[in-house]
């Protein structure tokens, strides 16, 4: 999480997409998702939306906050997200510092 505070919620609701983050998408042999990242969320995670029209992911936070991904979900990724009801973030601190969270995965209606 960031020391800076965000403006609240009604004159912020759109984060900035993590288009400008290091990160990467990953299906383990079992079929899990993984998003790795560097940068750390200004907000804690409440849910993952998948948007199975256009293949993008929004990270939803507790305050309701939404962040984009930024990048279009490859159609190989998009066959392996049948199913399954969540993703698993890590944020890379660094080589030897990783927090792994489970955050739940909802497709868009």
């Amino acid at each position: 999480m960031s020391d800076s505070p965000l403006p609240p919620v009604d004159e912020l609701p759109i984060l900035p997409n993590m288009a400008e983050y290091k990160l990467d998408l990953a299906v383990s042999d079992q079929g899990a998702i993984y998003i790795f990242h560097e940068k750390a969320f200004e907000e804690p995670l409440n849910w993952i939306e998948y948007d199975e029209d256009i293949g993008m992911l929004y990270c939803i936070t507790k305050l309701g906050r939404i962040k984009g991904l930024g990048i279009k979900i490859q159609e190989v990724m998009q066959n392996s997200m049948v199913g399954i009801n969540s993703i698993f973030v890590v944020h890379m601190k660094s080589e030897n510092d990783q927090t792994v969270i489970e955050v739940p995965l909802v497709r868009a209606t």
